[in-house]
């Protein structure tokens, strides 16, 4: 019974970390380096989405296979497509620049 037990304690401990590698990690910046909390982080064409923590951090399981886009997006900054081909070995550094919306005429 005990090796039964460990026998499947050893194979959810492996699927966990099976599961845990399609995340993809990442941290979302604006142009000056500060963070952006509350960044809205989609996997295009899907209803993947998930929103950065307040220390800009976001972590996201695709449910697309390979390639697939990234579409970050706040409030005041323009967003920001990115294309993912594989699983970064790092967290991803995403960096929104600022919208200017002084240029526009409203009738």
């Amino acid at each position: 019974m005990k090796r039964f037990l460990v026998t499947v304690a050893s194979l959810m401990l492996s699927l966990t970390a099976v599961l845990a590698q399609d995340n993809i990690t990442g941290y979302v910046r604006d142009d000056s380096g500060d963070v952006v909390p509350g960044a809205t982080v989609v996997v295009k064409g899907t209803s993947r989405h998930v929103v950065s923590d307040s220390e800009g951090q976001f972590t996201i399981a695709p449910e697309k296979s390979f390639p697939f886009t990234l579409q970050i997006s706040f409030v005041g900054l323009r967003t920001q497509e990115v294309e993912i081909y594989e699983l970064p070995g790092e967290p991803l550094t995403i960096a929104l620049k600022t919208e200017n919306l002084l240029d526009q005429v409203v009738v």
